[in-house]
């Protein structure tokens, strides 16, 4: 009778928890991604799109999730000769950078999420695995979420380091006297999401 009861009870918490956990979806055209890169003397920055991405929601909090890039959409906002413009975004999607041709999809899947050293609500850090040009490496940046009925808005800025990701085109950590030629290893994505509530 007690074996019954304990069946019960963990077949019932299970269910519980299956009810608790719901599911977000990224709506790809109301979300932005910005990538800013730096050069000595300067920077250029423009936007991705995302192709998809769904999170994991749990008493109003992310659990879990996953999201692409979609590399091939990568532009520049600041140069406004086309030329240029179109030279620079053409060199991004070349193999000395994202190489889009072969890898034209970035992935990022949310391992842990914490809350942040700051402690305020609704600010975490989250951590995960970062897969550019089939490289995948852990990251972690600090995040703000809101959840309000049925949206979700978050609010991320995220460093990566390019190198990591056999990105080393002008790199000081691999090549020496490159003078004002240097690209910093460093680039930042500026992310905002918008994500609906199933």
């Amino acid at each position: 009778m007690k074996q019954i009861a304990l069946t019960l009870i963990i077949i019932i918490s299970a269910c519980a928890v299956t009810l608790a956990q719901t599911f977000a979806k990224i709506d790809t055209t109301a979300s932005v991604v910005v990538w800013k890169g730096s050069k000595v003397g300067g920077e250029h920055h423009g936007n991705l799109n995302l192709k998809s991405g769904k999170l994991i929601i749990e008493d109003q909090k992310i659990t879990g999730g996953d999201f692409t890039v979609d590399m091939t959409t990568i532009t520049n906002s600041d140069l406004t000769s086309k030329k240029w413009n179109k030279k620079l975004v053409n060199h991004l999607k070349s193999g000395d950078f994202f190489d889009t041709k072969n890898h034209p999809d970035a992935y990022f899947k949310i391992n842990d999420i914490s809350t942040a050293p700051s402690g305020n609500a609704g600010e975490y850090t989250i951590s995960g695995d970062m897969t550019v040009k089939g490289i995948t490496k852990p990251i972690s940046f600090p995040a703000k979420v809101t959840i309000k009925d049925k949206l979700l808005t978050a609010k991320a800025d995220v460093i990566i380091d390019r190198t990591a990701f056999d990105i080393q085109y002008k790199s000081g950590s691999f090549f020496d006297n490159l003078g004002d030629k240097l690209i910093h290893d460093n680039f930042e994505l500026k992310i905002n999401l918008t994500a609906n509530l199933e």
